[in-house]
């Protein structure tokens, strides 16, 4: 970025944000907002530093704030609308799974897990069972 940022009024006067030391608006506020916030430097040895007003420095730090908060807001809606999505599929899923709950009970007359068991071991016994038949067939 140049170092002629934005026009800005004053008292009705146009003006051009023109910052001494060729650094782009917002590196300045960022840094600003750093320095003023995090390490409690003064505005007016900020505002000596990067060659504008205190008020200037001011109105950065206030505009930097807001845009921190902002961010910090958006991450946290993202997190909670990505965490309602696994609710939801967890919903979707555990919803299919009562369903076929549902029809095994009522398909197969199954109620507890100990009936599957016991189906296994039918179905296990007619196999044996049939492998018998075969076997016996078969000499």
């Amino acid at each position: 970025m140049s170092n002629i940022d934005y026009p800005i009024s004053i008292l009705g006067v146009n003006m051009i944000y023109e910052n001494k030391g060729g650094q782009s608006r917002e590196d300045c506020m960022r840094v600003s907002y750093v320095l003023a916030s995090k390490f409690k430097a003064p505005q007016k040895g900020l505002a000596a530093t990067f060659g504008c007003s205190q008020s200037t420095i001011s109105a950065w730090n206030k505009e930097a704030g807001y845009k921190a908060r902002i961010y910090a807001l958006e991450t946290e809606l993202e997190k909670f609308q990505k965490m309602q999505c696994t609710d939801a599929i967890e919903a979707i899923n555990n919803h299919q799974y009562e369903q076929h709950i549902r029809y095994l009970e009522e398909e197969h007359n199954i109620s507890s897990v100990n009936d599957i068991y016991a189906m296994d071991d039918i179905n296990e016994k007619q196999y044996e069972q049939h492998i018998k038949y075969l076997h016996n067939e078969n000499k």
